[in-house]
């Protein structure tokens, strides 16, 4: 008899949680990514982007246009650059430190459109003291002018992207920076 009443009793037990099962909601806990914590931090070139408790999971896609990623931690996510298609640069695209500068000019680019980029730098008279050209792959480059040699004052310097997407502009983009150099 006591078996009987035990096995009841579960039964019962079974149909109350069965029966709230309708009348209740909950969150509902699904495989996802969790991050507890994490920051970025910058210490010259170099981004480290941290997470405690977030999934291994994380994928990406991409095909010549498009590139998505799935999970918490996502390439360049302290120095997100728009997709700019407009003729001129926009301030997080093009940097250029120190300024004013004593020796090495360095001029950080972030743009995600590919294509090459003409540089051309002149001083007051007009004169062009440096040009270089580069194919640019979208991610990110880095060039280094050494001014050592020249001497203090303003400079100019001119930075375009060709391979414009519409055949009827000689330059996708083009900017122009003023250089201060000091002895």
């Amino acid at each position: 008899m006591p078996n009987t009443q035990i096995f009841k009793k579960g039964v019962k037990i079974c149909l109350l949680l069965l029966a709230s099962a309708n009348y209740c909601s909950a969150q509902m806990v699904l495989p996802s990514t969790l991050n507890a914590s994490g920051a970025t931090a910058s210490k010259g070139y170099f981004s480290f982007d941290w997470s405690i408790g977030e999934s291994a999971a994380v994928s990406t896609l991409a095909n010549s246009s498009l590139m998505v990623t799935q999970g918490v931690l996502q390439y360049h996510s302290g120095n997100v650059v728009e997709r700019n298609v407009g003729m001129i640069w926009f301030p997080n695209e093009v940097k250029l430190f120190p300024n004013p500068v004593r020796n090495i000019l360095e001029i950080d680019f972030k743009h995600l459109v590919p294509g090459s980029l003409h540089f051309e730098l002149f001083n007051n008279a007009g004169q062009l003291l440096w040009q270089k050209d580069v194919v640019y792959n979208g991610v990110s480059l880095i060039e280094k002018l050494n001014m050592s040699g020249m001497p203090a004052g303003q400079y100019t310097l001119y930075l375009y992207q060709n391979d414009a997407p519409d055949s009827f502009r000689k330059y996708y983009k083009k900017g122009a920076f003023k250089i201060v150099k000091v002895n």
